[in-house]
């Protein structure tokens, strides 16, 4: 059996040393390339500029209770109305929103959370089953990414699409497995890039040990942070029970931005909103979560 610390290297750089086998010359498989010189190039896209880019997947992982699902119910408010980030106060595109919800009803939980959010409902969806020639089941990307791609498209200006929680979807990809996972992200990368939004899976963190790297936190395989081009966590500040933190883990395309600080309120129906405090912070994932 493998070493963790070689199951850590493989999450993020592969196999050191793999012999496939060859088609032969009947096989029919072939090379897709591209000459660099051919290829124009294009400036980075934000959604929220510095942390979430579009046409890359992205993940958010927290405790239960910690408001990670409010805080993407946000990001689709936001995307809906194109208003300004809070504390960055950076632009943010108008679009439209897709969901993968795996744990939160729409009926009296999603809706309601996002009209206190002031989100322009006609412009979000959310996807509730499959449709089949065997009749109806849950969302599975490991089959149904392509069609996933498809509805995006058909909205015409699809911004965000949202997967809460990834664990609900992956079908029967092993979500310990780093090459299952780096295969299937594969895919969903591709297809974010080819339609120009911004995914954003929603995950757990594990129990963790004391002193481990925050990118070791996210449930299940290191390749779920490996593949994701900015990853944050959302944790309680070790000094404030009430306060939440959301960090940066990695940033593969920008400085990561500084860390937010926010509460959870509610408002005068009792629906929770985020209340953000105007200063950045500065305390790492790695030390928030060094006592959690």
């Amino acid at each position: 059996p493998k070493s963790s610390e070689e199951q850590k290297r493989e999450a993020f750089e592969g196999p050191a040393a793999l012999v496939f086998p060859a088609d032969g010359a009947g096989g029919g498989a072939s090379l897709e390339t591209v000459r660099v010189s051919d290829v124009q190039a294009q400036p980075l896209r934000w959604l929220w500029p510095d942390r979430f880019a579009i046409g890359k997947i992205n993940i958010v992982s927290g405790g239960p209770g910690l408001g990670k699902s409010l805080l993407t119910l946000m990001m689709a408010a936001h995307v809906t109305r194109g208003t300004q980030w809070p504390v960055d106060g950076t632009h943010c595109p108008h679009g439209r929103a897709l969901m993968l919800c795996g744990e939160d009803d729409v009926a009296d939980t999603i809706r309601p959370r996002l009209e206190a959010m002031g989100a322009d409902l006609e412009r979000i969806e959310v996807v509730q089953m499959v449709a089949d020639a065997k009749g109806r089941r849950g969302f599975d990307l490991q089959r149904d990414t392509e069609r996933l791609v498809q509805k995006a498209e058909s909205m015409g200006d699809c911004r965000l699409i949202i997967i809460d929680p990834v664990s609900a979807h992956l079908g029967r990809v092993d979500s310990h497995s780093n090459a299952e996972v780096r295969g299937l992200l594969a895919g969903l990368a591709e297809a974010s890039a080819r339609i120009g939004v911004a995914t954003v899976m929603v995950s757990h963190l594990n129990k963790g040990t004391s002193g481990a790297n925050a990118v070791y936190r996210t449930s299940g395989s290191l390749a779920f942070v490996a593949a994701a081009r900015s990853a944050y966590i959302v944790a309680k500040d070790p000094a404030n029970p009430e306060r939440r933190l959301f960090l940066p883990q990695k940033n593969n395309l920008a400085k990561g931005g500084s860390g937010l600080a926010y509460r959870v309120a509610s408002d005068s129906d009792g629906q929770p909103r985020l209340e953000f405090e105007a200063a950045p912070v500065t305390i790492t994932a790695d030390e928030a979560l060094a006592v959690q």
